[in-house]
Formats: C-alpha cells, structure tokens, sequence
C-alpha cells in the first residue's frame, strides 16, 4: 500500500463563502495532516452547489492521495456534499435500510428525535 503523501481539505457550506461562519476545521485538519507527514496541496471553502463541489472533488482526486470534506453533511435541504461526491465518483446515493433502522434505534434510545 502506498503512503499518502498530498492531501486537499474541501469546507462544504454556503454560510463560510458568505462570510456568516468561520471555517475553523480547515485549519486543524491542516495541522494534523501536516503532523502526519501529508503535505496540503490547498483548502477551499464551496458553497452548496452540486456542481461546483462535485467539480471540486473530481479535481482534489486527480490532484491529491486523500481528499477530506467537512461540512456540508447536516440534515438541511442545501446540504448536497454527499450527493457531488457521489457524481464526482459516478456512483449513485442510496438509503441502506439497516443502516436507518440502527441510527433510529439510537435516536430512540436517546430519546431524541431523528433529524
């Protein structure tokens, strides 16, 4: 197996290229990455929008031997992270029922609500 030697950090969220919230995780993913002996070829921050992040993370993997994306992946209707990196990788997104059914135990055992 071969060490991992690049790496490219995507912020997912229109609310950091609009100014509204900080991206914070860049930097310490950076920092660890880095301590880890893997050199970050850039960070960007994306808005949602399928197509640029779905192009982001197509380039990330032509450029880099790791690609980390943070944010993005919350339960609101902008959140398309898991969707462009699916077309990026020309796989489709499916529900996995046992998957669902474990998280909603959890939820239930916690007596939360499922997002």
């Amino acid at each position: 197996m071969r060490a991992i030697q690049s790496g490219v950090i995507l912020a997912v969220g229109s609310e950091l290229t609009t100014g509204s919230t900080r991206d914070t995780n860049s930097g310490d993913l950076a920092s660890e990455l880095t301590a880890s002996g893997v050199r970050v070829l850039r960070s960007t921050a994306l808005p949602d929008d399928l197509d640029r992040v779905a192009a982001a993370v197509t380039q990330a993997l032509a450029d880099a031997d790791v690609v980390l994306s943070t944010g993005g992946l919350g339960p609101t209707p902008d959140d398309l992270t898991r969707e462009a990196i699916a077309a990026a990788c020309g796989l489709e997104v499916r529900e996995d029922d046992a998957l669902l059914a474990g998280l909603m135990e959890m939820f239930d055992r916690r007596g939360a609500p499922m997002p």
